[in-house]
C-alpha cells in the first residue's frame, strides 16, 4: 500500500500562509531547469501517446467547466512494487520526480515532470500526483494506471497550494489571476476539481465578500470543513488577510461557499491538529505559545505550553506549528533575538510525553530554517535550511530584482536525536516534494 502525509505541503495558515512568508523560495523554485516542454520522452521503456480527448470542452456556466483531456501510456512499470516497505522523500529535479530513501539508497524514477511551477501534492492513497503541466494546467497523473487527467483552467496566470480531500476524490487549489510586481495588488481564487464528477468549480473568488479573493485552503482532519485565507478591503490597511471556514459540503455548489463562509480570526498562524481543533500562537496573560480551541467552543483558548518560559526568551515569536501525525510532538518555527542585523530563526520540536521542548538546529547566526514537515511515521521531520546569495535575480512571479536564495533540506531524527547526514541542496538544481509510505 503507497501513502502519503495528510499534513502536507512543502512550504508549505500552517503549512498554507507560508505563502508570504516563503515566496522567494518559490521562485528560487521556479529558476531550478523546470518549465522546458516536452521535447523527447524521458525513458526508453516509458513514453506518452496521445489519445483523443475523452470529453469535449463545454462550458456549463461560468464557474464550472469539465476536463478535457486524458493521455496514457503504452508501455508502463510502476517502479514502486520495486522498493521495501518505509518512508520515502520525492523530490523533482532536471524534469523527474525521483523517489530517495534515508538509507542511502539510489533514487528510482517516479514520473516525468515537465512543468512550469514547483506545486505538487500526493493524493492520500499515494497513487496520483496533482502538479501543474508544462502548458499550465491541472494535471493528475496516476501513478498505478500510467494515466494522465488534465483540467484547464485559462483564466489562471499562476497556479499554488494543492489540496487533496482526505478522501482523495476532491482536489482543492489557488489560481493566481494576475501578474503585478507587488504581491499586495495580486487577486485569487479557490477552485475545486471533483474527480468523479470530472469538473472544476470555483469556490471563492474576488466579489463583494472577498474583494481580492482567497488562497490556502486547507482541509480539516474528517473532511467536512475547509480553512482559508480571505483577502478583504480594510478602511486602514490596503486590504486584510482574515482566516475563514466553509463546509466542504457546498463544494459542488459554486455559489454557496463564499457566502457561508465564517470568519475565525484575523491573520494568524492556522493550522489543524490531528483531533480537527485549531491550532494557533496567542498570549494569555504573561504566557506565549500554541494555543488550541474547538471550532465551536464558547470558552477561551488553551495554551499547551509556554514557549517563553521553555526557551527563557521574551521575544521569540512562533510559526509553521505542525503536528507529527501520531499527536506526540509538535514542530514549529521561531524568530527570536532581534538585531539591527535580523533575528535568528531556529526549528523546535516539543514533545508532549516528555513536556520537553528542543532547539533541533540551534544555528548561532542569522540564516533561516523552517518550512517543516513529518514523515507519515513521524520518525522524521524535514526542515529548510536557508543560506543568502549575493546573485540578483530578475524572474516572475516577482517581477522585479531581488536576491535569490540557496536552501538545503535536511532531515531530523526522532529516534536518534539528531540531524542526518543525507539532504537535498537546491544548489543542485532538486527541490523536495513531499513524502511516500511504501508498505
Amino acid at each position: 500500500m503507497i501513502s502519503h502525509n495528510q499534513n502536507n505541503h512543502p512550504f508549505f495558515i500552517n503549512k498554507k500562509v507560508y505563502f508570504y512568508d516563503f515566496l522567494g523560495l518559490l521562485v528560487i523554485c521556479l529558476l531550478m531547469s523546470c518549465a522546458q516542454p516536452i521535447k523527447n520522452q524521458p525513458t526508453k521503456t516509458i513514453y506518452y501517446e496521445e489519445t483523443p480527448p475523452t470529453k469535449t470542452p463545454e462550458v456549463t456556466n461560468v464557474l464550472t467547466y469539465t476536463v478535457t483531456e486524458t493521455t496514457a501510456l503504452t508501455i508502463f512499470r510502476d517502479l514502486r512494487h520495486f522498493m521495501k516497505p518505509g518512508d520515502y522523500v520525492v523530490y523533482w529535479q532536471d524534469n523527474y520526480f525521483y523517489v530517495q530513501s534515508l538509507d542511502d539508497e539510489p533514487p528510482i524514477f517516479l514520473m516525468s515532470y515537465h512543468s512550469p511551477s514547483d506545486v505538487a501534492d500526493l493524493s492520500p492513497d499515494g497513487n496520483r500526483v496533482a502538479f501543474v503541466t508544462w502548458d499550465n494546467q491541472v494535471g493528475i497523473y496516476d501513478l498505478a494506471k500510467g494515466q494522465l487527467t488534465t483540467y484547464p483552467n485559462p483564466g489562471v496566470f499562476y497556479f499554488l497550494d494543492f489540496e487533496w480531500s482526505p478522501d482523495g476524490k476532491t482536489l482543492l487549489y489557488t489560481g493566481l489571476l494576475n501578474e503585478f510586481n507587488m504581491p499586495e495588488f495580486n487577486q485569487y481564487e479557490i477552485y475545486a476539481i471533483s474527480l468523479d464528477k470530472e469538473l472544476t468549480t470555483k469556490l471563492i473568488g474576488p466579489d463583494d465578500n472577498f474583494q481580492d479573493g482567497g488562497l490556502a485552503p486547507w482541509f480539516s482532519p474528517d473532511g467536512n470543513w475547509v480553512l482559508f485565507t480571505g483577502l478583504v478591503t480594510s478602511p486602514v490597511y490596503f486590504r486584510e488577510a482574515n482566516i475563514y471556514i466553509f463546509n466542504s459540503s457546498c463544494i459542488l455548489d459554486s455559489v454557496t461557499c463564499g457566502t457561508s463562509s465564517k470568519y475565525l480570526f484575523g491573520y494568524k498562524n492556522v493550522s489543524w491538529s490531528p483531533d480537527g481543533k485549531f491550532n494557533y500562537a496567542c498570549t494569555i496573560g504573561n504566557q506565549y505559545g500554541p494555543c488550541l480551541i474547538d471550532m465551536d467552543s464558547t470558552d477561551s483558548p488553551q495554551i499547551l505550553f509556554d514557549t517563553r518560559t521553555l526557551t527563557g526568551i521574551n521575544d521569540i515569536e512562533i510559526f509553521n506549528l505542525d503536528w507529527s501525525p501520531n499527536g506526540k510532538n509538535m514542530a514549529f518555527s521561531a524568530f527570536y533575538n532581534k538585531t539591527d542585523l535580523g533575528q535568528y530563526r531556529d526549528a523546535f520540536i516539543y514533545s508532549f510525553e516528555k513536556s520537553e521542548l528542543i532547539n533541533i538546529t540551534n544555528t548561532p547566526d542569522i540564516q533561516s530554517e523552517g518550512t517543516l514537515r513529518w514523515s507519515l511515521d513521524g520518525k522524521y521531520l524535514a526542515y529548510y535550511q536557508i543560506l543568502p546569495s549575493t546573485e540578483v535575480i530578475t524572474k516572475p512571479p516577482i517581477g522585479y530584482d531581488s536576491f535569490s536564495f540557496f536552501y538545503n533540506l535536511h532531515f531530523y531524527s526522532m529516534e536518534k536525536s539528531k540531524t542526518i547526514d543525507f539532504w537535498i541542496a537546491s544548489s543542485e538544481s532538486k527541490a523536495f516534494s513531499f513524502w511516500m509510505k511504501i508498505e
